[in-house]
């Protein structure tokens, strides 16, 4: 009978959570989740726990310890956290650390299993939620415009009706005087008093059926315009003054001192990747290990965003992560590289 290989277990509800949630949830999310449901005492204890057994697997990479103090500690003692955990992911040590486990699930933060992608989900809500207050603002005023409408018309239809109701009530009153008119044993007959004022009415009927038709006010609906971009091709006397190219943006991190833009550029171009441009950034890694290690910033077209992120493309151990924008970043780079992003 086999023994079972002896598992390293730690009990830590904070690093239990994080660990399950690394890469299931947004880091934003983690860290909300944590604040509020654990003390400033708790989180230190978990940073110094992760610390020390960073330090016992690879004490090169591990970074100093720092102790945090003042205002704002809990959300510090955070950020520290998250910064291990990163470190981990990136260095590949998850399978050396031990398994983080809890001793009372009631400390847990709660977690959905059914919607694994929470970040994605709550962007969709937003994005719905804003849609929703701007087609509501439309139908309001469409709905104000036809009630206006509505108004208008019956107003119009109540002068109409007015107007025909006094025209037949002179009608009536012209009959009934024509028939009170009417003298036995005059020269007329009854027969021709009759066709006389069937005739009238004839023609009253004819008037009442032949009432032109109320014109309805033409509602308008000054709902949210989309943009559109130009695509005829035929030749309108002026086009466009920059080509719009819709792109991508990547931050390339890891790699050797030995490789400069030029060549990263020329071996894309030989993966069939259409690069828009190339510059050297900041690493995103350990700033110990910044002084050996070369990071670009890589634009290229929308179309070959799957090819970039392509793990098979890329050697061992390099990064290529989507680049962050921050502020007013994204326009300044749009204006350096050149051209737009879609």
């Amino acid at each position: 009978m086999k023994m079972a290989a002896s598992v390293n277990l730690v009990i830590n509800e904070t690093l239990c959570y994080w660990t399950y949630s690394f890469k299931k949830q947004a880091n934003s999310v983690i860290k909300a989740a944590v604040l509020s449901c654990y003390s400033e005492d708790e989180l230190t204890a978990a940073k110094e726990l992760l610390h020390r057994h960073l330090c016992v697997i690879s004490r090169q990479d591990a970074p100093r310890l720092i102790r945090r103090k003042g205002d704002n500690r809990g959300k510090l003692i955070v950020d520290d956290i998250d910064e291990l955990f990163t470190l981990i992911d990136e260095k590949q040590l998850f399978g050396n650390i031990p398994t983080f486990v809890a001793a009372n699930l009631d400390k847990l933060p709660p977690i959905e299993t059914r919607h694994p992608f929470t970040p994605d989900l709550m962007k969709n809500v937003d994005d719905l939620k804003l849609m929703v207050h701007d087609r509501c603002g439309a139908i309001e005023k469409l709905v104000g415009n036809l009630v206006s409408s509505l108004h208008g018309q019956s107003t119009q239809t109540a002068g109409v009706e007015s107007r025909s109701s006094l025209s037949s009530d002179d009608e009536v009153g012209k009959h009934d005087a024509d028939k009170s008119n009417f003298i036995p044993g005059t020269e007329e007959s009854w027969s021709k008093f009759v066709k006389r004022n069937r005739k009238s009415s004839v023609t009253k009927t004819a008037i009442s059926s032949t009432k032109a038709p109320v014109p309805q006010q033409a509602s308008t609906h000054s709902g949210m315009v989309k943009k559109i971009i130009g695509k005829a091709s035929k030749d309108c006397g002026f086009k466009s003054s920059v080509k719009v190219i819709p792109k991508a943006v990547f931050h390339v991190d890891n790699v050797s001192e030995g490789c400069d833009a030029s060549a990263l550029e020329n071996y894309l171009k030989s993966c069939k990747i259409d690069v828009l441009s190339v510059f050297s950034c900041k690493s995103w890694m350990n700033e110990k290990d910044t002084q050996i290690i070369k990071s670009f910033r890589i634009a290229v077209a929308a179309a070959d965003r799957l090819r970039m992120q392509d793990g098979n493309i890329w050697p061992d151990g390099v990064f290529v992560r989507p680049w962050k924008f921050k502020g007013n970043d994204r326009v300044r780079n749009e204006q350096r590289d050149g051209s737009s992003i879609l």
